[in-house]
């Protein structure tokens, strides 16, 4: 595992331990582009409880992305590196990213 996966890992978990509150000195972007980076990793703890989880939170607090901020996360999960990711490629893990890639549009991307 890569360094900063395993930082991005362990920073989530506190996160969501913390309510989903950065700390001071903390910048949501710097934290939304690692977790657009590792949106479709395999491990499902990483993608399904930390990442999808994570934006689901930060997406319903109205003060966590303003609305230029939300329209360009969006832009960037439809591009050919997320949504369109490999499109028609077999055995490999670019489902994951495509397929993580448009759970952020829905209302609610938890599992009940």
């Amino acid at each position: 595992m890569d360094n900063t996966r395993v930082r991005l890992m362990t920073d989530l978990q506190r996160i969501e331990k913390e309510h989903y509150q950065l700390r001071e000195g903390e910048r949501l972007q710097d934290f939304l582009a690692l977790m657009l980076h590792y949106i479709g990793d395999p491990q499902p703890e990483l993608r399904d409880d930390l990442i999808c989880t994570t934006f689901y939170e930060w997406f319903q607090d109205e003060n966590m992305l303003t609305a230029t901020e939300l329209h360009s996360l969006l832009a960037v999960l439809t591009d050919e590196q997320h949504l369109f990711y490999r499109i028609g490629s077999e055995n490999d893990s670019s489902v994951f990213t495509r397929a993580f890639s448009i759970l952020p549009h829905c209302v609610d991307c938890r599992t009940p």
